[in-house]
């Protein structure tokens, strides 16, 4: 239904004199809606504001639209990147790549002399007592987050398959400390 149409039904309901909410339930539309058609039967205000808020990708010129919305900024205080630049310049900062994640493993492989735990890499995930002891681990070898790595790989295994070792089974015995491998 376009725009013209409902703004017809709102002006027959109020001149029949139905009240606001009882009309925007009828038709299913939002009060926030029955109120910016009867301020802007046309659309002609609406599509100026977005007019007014486009803008070229500053790096590449594309053209883009307004994103707008309570939490993002403003074009004019924050100008965005358009979709595709905006990827390129995340590779491009990007610290964790899947070469330096296997690197990673694979030194705390050899440093610990197994493979790291999911624990060692989020501390969150350690039992309350082995907390503080997992996050040293992670800061002392240099490990990337437990989320990075799912973000890069898409799972623990894949990363750890990736590097060369071997995968545990959840439940499996390590001996954690002593630098061996349990039983």
């Amino acid at each position: 239904m376009t725009r013209a149409e409902r703004y017809a039904q709102i002006t027959e309901a109020r001149a029949a004199g139905e009240h606001y909410k009882e009309t925007c339930r009828r038709l299913g539309i939002s009060v926030a809606y029955y109120f910016e058609v009867l301020k802007d039967p046309s659309g002609r205000m609406l599509r100026a504001k977005y007019e007014r808020h486009r803008h070229p990708c500053p790096k590449c010129g594309t053209p883009m639209a307004w994103r707008g919305g309570p939490k993002r900024t403003s074009p004019r205080t924050h100008p965005a990147l358009c979709k595709s630049c905006d990827l390129e310049r995340r590779a491009e900062h990007r610290i964790w790549t899947e070469e330096s994640i296997v690197e990673a493993l694979r030194y705390a492989a050899a440093m610990l002399g197994r493979t790291p735990l999911t624990s060692e890499t989020n501390p969150g995930l350690a039992s309350p007592r082995n907390r503080k002891r997992d996050k040293e681990t992670m800061e002392q070898l240099g490990l990337p987050r437990y989320t990075t790595i799912l973000h890069v790989f898409g799972s623990w295994r894949a990363a750890v398959e990736a590097a060369g070792l071997e995968y545990r089974k959840v439940g499996a015995k390590v001996r954690v400390g002593s630098g061996r491998a349990g039983a």
